[in-house]
Parts: structure tokens; C-alpha cells; sequence
């Protein structure tokens, strides 16, 4: 019976370090990866809209983020929660834990100004619609410009000041560049994604 155990005991040890193996290396190690986070650096430059440097990117507490000074606003990489949010519209703010972390899987924020004119949210929804696997589209109180399109390292500002006073919806869908916004999803989203894409 003795040697029965130290067989079983030898051969648990055996499955044990095979298994720690493959989390280090090979496929797996995208699996293990996804727990912690990601690294800075890790992204290729981006093809539209200007390249914001890569934070360190871990998964930290609801209360630990209140003390994050992202490189940008809104964020593109950085501390973020370890859950993420679902790609769709959202009518209210999403928290940038859980933006930052869609934005690690390769998908694309489309944020706006709350204040931004019915049009341009309308065209946005739109948009949204379209590339709804690919896109989190919210209001983002505090943004400088009209509208923000983040991707992982990558940020680009569009600002429809001139529609913001029109009266008329027709003018302020006119004056957000729809084409911009499109490009942009098109060419970021699932550039980078780490671990997994969901």
C-alpha cells in the first residue's frame, strides 16, 4: 500500500509540473497571462490617431484605481479591474476599469461628451449598431473634445464645436466626420487583444 501512495504522489507531481509548464510557455501561457494583466509596451503603432504610451496594465480593486493617474483621458491602457464590460451602447458612463480593460481585448470605445448634440449621438449609435462586437460607446463626463475613440495605446479627438450650437440635429450629425469614427473602429479593433477576445 505504501508504494501504491508514492506512485500516485509521484505521478500527481508529474501532472502538476507538465500543467505549470504549459501555463509559462506555449498556448496556454495566453491563459495565464489574462489573469495578471498586461505588461507596458506590446502594441504595434497605431495606424490612425496618435499613439498614447503603454501603462503597466494590472488588475487592481475597485478601491485601488481611484488613485490611478492614466497618460490619457480618457485612458488607453492602464490598471483595470479584473472583469470587463460587454460591448454595446451604454446611456451612462462606463468606469474606465472596465473600459480600459475591453480596450486590452481588442475592442474600441467610442466616448462622447454628454452634452453632445442628439445628432451626433444618434450617428454614433449607428455606428455602434454595426460593429457591435467590436465597440463600448458612452458618455464620458470631463472630455475636453465632442468625441473620443480609444483603442488599446491609440487615441484620436474629434471636436464638433461649431455643431455643439447649432439648432439644427441635421447640421451637428453633418459636422461629426461618421467616416473618421468608422476608420478608426475598422482599423483598431482586435489589433491588440491579450488572453482572449470576449
Amino acid at each position: 500500500m505504501t508504494a501504491r501512495r508514492w506512485l500516485w504522489r509521484v505521478a500527481l507531481l508529474g501532472v502538476v509540473t507538465a500543467l505549470g509548464a504549459l501555463l509559462v510557455s506555449g498556448t496556454w501561457q495566453l491563459v495565464a497571462g489574462g489573469v495578471t494583466g498586461s505588461p507596458p509596451g506590446g502594441a504595434p503603432p497605431c495606424p490612425l490617431g496618435r499613439d498614447v504610451p503603454i501603462m503597466d496594465s494590472p488588475h487592481v480593486s475597485q478601491h485601488a484605481i481611484t488613485g490611478v493617474q492614466y497618460t490619457s483621458t480618457p485612458p488607453t491602457s492602464g490598471p483595470h479591474f479584473s472583469f470587463t464590460v460587454a460591448t454595446g451602447a451604454y446611456s451612462s458612463p462606463v468606469p474606465d476599469g472596465l473600459t480600459v480593460h475591453a480596450l486590452e481585448h481588442g475592442h474600441v470605445a467610442i466616448l462622447y461628451r454628454p452634452d453632445a448634440p442628439e445628432g451626433v449621438r444618434r450617428t454614433l449609435g449607428a455606428i455602434a449598431r454595426r460593429h457591435s462586437t467590436d465597440v463600448v460607446l458612452a458618455p464620458y463626463p470631463g472630455l475636453r473634445p465632442t468625441v473620443a475613440l480609444a483603442a488599446w495605446g491609440c487615441l484620436d479627438e474629434l471636436d464638433a464645436t461649431a455643431a455643439t450650437a447649432a439648432a439644427d440635429t441635421t447640421d451637428a450629425t453633418a459636422a461629426l466626420d461618421a467616416g473618421r469614427v468608422t476608420a478608426f473602429v475598422e482599423a483598431l479593433a482586435d489589433r491588440y487583444h491579450h488572453g482572449w477576445r470576449g
